[in-house]
């Protein structure tokens, strides 16, 4: 069976575990349990987008989450989130730009899978390009500097 969504596996310590980084992500079966965690390169690639929110950053989504479309969200284990959207074409990875905290993933970035669980070959199957509960890139991240404050 082939899993929708490239994945790769990484050390504790969120770093890919292969020669090639988040490029040698597949989406061969490959057999997890030998892997602390499992990322999942964001852009164009995936078809997704996270908007990566740590606990820096949890005010800050408290205060817009009403101007952000509702999507498919994980926790982290450190207490943030990662939210997940359809892939916007052209959107880069920014660190900080949003807001203390709050990070864009997508072309040429990766973000560790939350829930662990999430990744069996079976459950991925609904993980396909423009489906599995996530809304498009809100239009007003589109640009590297959001006017959200």
């Amino acid at each position: 069976m082939i899993c929708e969504l490239p994945r790769f596996p990484c050390s504790l310590s969120k770093r890919p575990l292969t020669a090639r980084g988040h490029l040698a992500a597949t989406t061969s079966p490959i057999d997890e349990s030998h892997w602390p965690l499992m990322g999942v390169p964001t852009g164009a690639v995936s078809g997704l987008d996270v908007l990566d929110v740590d606990a820096a950053g949890l005010v800050w989504l408290d205060q817009n989450y009403s101007r952000l479309p509702a999507t498919r969200a994980h926790e982290t284990r450190s207490g943030g989130r990662h939210l997940l959207f359809n892939h916007a074409q052209g959107l880069r990875c920014s660190a900080g730009r949003v807001a203390t905290g709050v990070d864009v993933r997508a072309d040429g970035g990766y973000v560790i899978w939350w829930p662990r669980e999430g990744f069996e070959c079976s459950a991925m199957r609904r993980w396909r390009i423009g489906q599995g509960g996530c809304s498009n890139w809100p239009s007003r991240h589109r640009v590297h500097r959001p006017r959200f404050k």
